[in-house]
Parts: structure tokens; C-alpha cells; sequence
């Protein structure tokens, strides 16, 4: 099986401090976001209302926030897209991506992904085997 040695995190502190104030502003942001936003939106529209002018067609009705992330779901999501990309890495090399996953890449990525098990294949075909 595949099995990690140590924490990915101990071998790369920085990236790891990195994610964890990345998924903070996240949350900083969605939290002060569903706040003003609304907010916002009332002052423009009084601003409108006192010139005698309409809000442009495609601000009313802005339903951004609502499928807003939190910070929980973003982590959620985060977690789903490592574990869907670890398990298209642990794959066999000639199997293919899962369709989601493969939309849901770059070609970068799916280039990455190739080449990683394709490396991964040729380095368990040289390991000597056990008798």
C-alpha cells in the first residue's frame, strides 16, 4: 500500500502555515463579506432611489453570497479535491482520471498526474521483489 513516512506538513512548514492563513483570510472575508455586501447593496439603491435612477439589470437580484463558501466548506472542498487527486495518483498508470476529476482539472494537472504514474509504475517495476 501507499503509505506516508511522516506528516506531509513536517517536511514543508511553510506551505503548511501558508494553507492555514490562506483557509484564515477565507474565512476573515466571507465573514466581513455577508455583512457589508447587503449593506452595500441597500446604500446603492437609495443612492438610486434619491437620483431618480434605476440599479443596472444584472446588480439586482446579486445572489453572490449565497453559495459563499465558509471557511468549514471550503476546507470540506479542499479536502475532497486531495483526496479524489490522491486516489487518481494511487491509480494504475494505463486507468483513466474519473470524468469529474478530469473536468475538473487543468491540463497541467492532468499532465502532472500522468507523469507521476507513470513514474510511480516504473519505480515499482524495478523494486526487487520479495521471495
Amino acid at each position: 500500500g501507499h503509505r506516508v513516512k511522516d506528516p506531509l506538513f513536517a517536511r514543508q512548514p511553510e506551505a503548511h502555515f501558508d494553507s492555514a492563513a490562506f483557509v484564515d483570510a477565507v474565512h476573515a472575508s466571507s465573514k466581513i463579506l455577508r455583512v457589508i455586501f447587503p449593506v452595500a447593496q441597500g446604500m446603492a439603491k437609495m443612492r438610486h432611489a434619491l437620483r431618480g435612477t434605476q440599479m443596472p439589470s444584472e446588480l439586482e437580484g446579486v445572489q453572490m453570497l449565497e453559495n459563499w463558501n465558509s471557511a468549514e466548506g471550503f476546507l470540506e472542498g479542499a479536502e475532497a479535491a486531495h483526496e479524489a487527486l490522491l486516489r487518481a495518483l494511487w491509480a494504475d498508470a494505463g486507468s483513466a482520471l474519473p470524468a469529474g476529476l478530469r473536468d475538473a482539472t487543468s491540463p497541467e494537472v492532468r499532465a502532472w498526474l500522468d507523469a507521476a504514474r507513470a513514474a510511480s509504475a516504473a519505480a515499482s517495476e524495478e523494486e526487487p521483489r520479495a521471495a
